[in-house]
């Protein structure tokens, strides 16, 4: 199971809405949308920090707190940075 998979499985356990789209720049990317765009994402590709590593990098001011990306990433990193964020009343979901 790719770290990818495990974000995915571990967002619809939570019932957080998402769209998983396994054909995104030769990789995959994971958004969760919001009414009109989305509140972060995360992607594995070639070209992404840590992506031929099979790692997760994450975009969103909402999870990260600041206008930028993470990489070098796996599924449990993202969903503890979700939480923190969920705590902290940023909108993530």
């Amino acid at each position: 199971m790719t770290e990818m998979d495990k974000l995915d499985a571990m967002l619809t356990e939570k019932s957080i809405a998402h769209i998983y789209d396994r054909a995104f720049q030769g990789g995959t990317q994971i958004i969760v949308p919001d009414a009109q765009k989305w509140y972060w994402d995360a992607v594995c590709t070639p070209y992404s920090y840590g992506g031929r590593a099979g790692k997760l990098e994450v975009m969103g001011k909402n999870l990260l707190g600041y206008c930028s990306v993470k990489g070098f990433l796996d599924a449990e990193d993202v969903m503890q940075m979700f939480d923190a964020a969920e705590k902290l009343g940023r909108k993530v979901r």
